[in-house]
């Protein structure tokens, strides 16, 4: 993920304090580290979210309104699937807005992988149902209701998604 180790200042705290090779062999470490934990195939820990919707389409005019939402999916991702991710996709700053098609269209390997990425690094859960646009990196990135929580989980056998990117003062509620 070096594209969001330059942007958040890593790169830049590290090439000050020591050096950019240091930089380096932080980098391919992050790259060498899972995206996703499937703990006893029943709990999934992901740092930010799920697979987001098909097909990928982002709608003109969407907002941030809970009631505004993309259905859920008629195709839901499986861990199977996801686990054919090339771990080593780079996302640059263009990845996100790439991450969107303006029609309904069949998906590359490449540009499946990609998606996934960027749902797994970036996208938020939201108190509506279905799927929502997140406007924290750019277009692209989407937020998730509790019903595409749900039949995520339903689909993959899973008890529980643990998102190890947000905080909850009591816990996991």
């Amino acid at each position: 993920m070096l594209e969001a180790n330059v942007i958040y200042g890593f790169a830049g705290e590290t090439g000050r304090k020591y050096d950019m090779d240091l930089f380096n062999l932080f980098s391919e470490a992050f790259r060498n580290l899972p995206l996703l934990h499937l703990v006893n195939n029943e709990v999934l820990v992901v740092h930010a979210g799920i697979p987001g919707p098909r097909p990928r389409v982002w709608l003109p005019g969407q907002t941030h309104d809970p009631e505004d939402a993309v259905p859920v999916n008629a195709e839901c991702a499986t861990i199977a699937e996801i686990r054919t991710v090339d771990r080593y996709t780079e996302l640059s700053p263009n990845s996100y807005k790439d991450a969107v098609d303006e029609a309904p269209r069949a998906e590359e390997k490449w540009e499946k992988d990609m998606r996934f990425m960027v749902d797994f690094l970036w996208s938020d859960p939201r108190g509506g149902a279905g799927y929502g646009p997140s406007y924290r990196k750019s277009r692209g990135v989407f937020m998730f209701g509790p019903d595409v929580t749900d039949q995520f989980c339903r689909v993959n056998n899973l008890k529980l998604v643990i998102r190890s990117h947000e905080v909850k003062a009591d816990g996991w509620l």
